[in-house]
């Protein structure tokens, strides 16, 4: 844990922090993914909506497979899943979420048998 995020020099990850990217890092990351998330589901069920812009905005990707990724990754989830029933009747599909790192093992700190 250190007091920057690493970005590990991905071109426009810095530049577009607060948009598309979202660190978490401090209870104020967590908030802005709370409200981003929210938002998501509010836009995807307003009428006129295609299905192709429903689907990118219930598209979610985690980057990071540390032991925050890994928790933040389950809580988020829990949260889709409780979402797809809150919010069915409003739309069709479902939201979906990716869990990507370039590590052959997500957590330094889990066994290896933890996530095969």
């Amino acid at each position: 844990m250190g007091c920057k995020t690493n970005t590990f020099g991905t071109p426009g990850v810095s530049e577009r922090e607060g948009k598309e990217v979202f660190f978490l890092k401090n209870l104020s990351h967590a908030r802005q993914i709370r409200q981003r998330t929210l938002g998501c589901f509010e836009r995807a069920s307003m009428p006129g909506i295609s299905n192709a812009e429903r689907e990118a905005l219930l598209s979610f990707v985690v980057v990071g497979g540390g032991p925050t990724s890994c928790e933040f990754v389950s809580e988020l989830h829990d949260f889709l899943r409780v979402s797809q029933c809150a919010f069915s009747f409003l739309f069709k599909g479902s939201p979906s979420s990716w869990w990507v790192e370039d590590r052959p093992r997500v957590s330094s700190s889990a066994s290896s048998t933890t996530f095969s």
